[in-house]
Parts: C-alpha cells; structure tokens; sequence
C-alpha cells in the first residue's frame, strides 16, 4: 500500500510532462519496489492453493502433478522476481534516467511474458 501511495502521490496517472524529475524518479522508484512485491505476492498466492489442493485431494496422480505445479510456480517466480530487481544494470538505473552506460531488458517485453493469457476461442 505504501508504494502505491508513493507513486499517486508523485504523479502516478498524470502525464510525465506534467511531472517534475524528481517526481518522475520517486514515481519509477515506488514502481520498482512494487513490481517484485506484486510478482511476491503472486508465487505466494498461487502456492498457497496448490498446497490447499494438496490437503483435499489425495490421489497419487493428483499429488504428483501438483508437486510438479508447484515446482514450476517457485521456478517461475524466482526468475520474475530477480528479473525485476535487476531487469537495470545497475540496478539504480531503473529510476534514474541520468545513469551512464546502463542496461537495462526491454520492460515491456518481460511485462508481457508475466501478464500474459492465452486466447479464448
């Protein structure tokens, strides 16, 4: 709740030319923090109701595949979130535009692999 707050409060849904640098730096910093939190809070959601899954159904079949459910969530989640804390090298240059020679992944692309659905038909 707190980053979220943060970012509101430094402009979060307001254009960033309405934004002064400082701002746009709290605003992408916030957004930092919140992102690994938010993929957190995922892996322990999702591990949470395979454990749940576990307790009810007793079946071996049953206990394998969600073993194996729950192993690829944990790898899953481990990569999402190490990517997001260091999808900048250095890490600081995530919020700080000013950061020479920095690398940085293409967020947008790793935003679209963790969001991602598959198509209705």
């Amino acid at each position: 709740m707190l980053t979220l707050t943060t970012e509101v409060h430094n402009g979060l849904g307001r254009h960033q030319e309405h934004l002064t640098d400082d701002q746009v730096t709290s605003l992408l910093r916030a957004f930092w923090f919140s992102l690994w939190l938010y993929y957190l809070g995922l892996c322990f959601t999702k591990c949470g109701l395979i454990l749940q899954y576990l307790r009810i159904f007793t079946q071996r079949w049953f206990r394998i595949a969600a073993w194996t459910i729950f192993g690829i969530v944990v790898v899953y989640s481990v990569w999402t979130v190490l990517s997001s804390i260091f999808s900048c090298t250095p890490v600081h240059a995530f919020w700080d535009q000013s950061v020479k020679d920095a690398r940085c992944m293409p967020h947008g692309v790793s935003w679209f692999v963790n969001a991602v659905r598959h198509r209705q038909k």
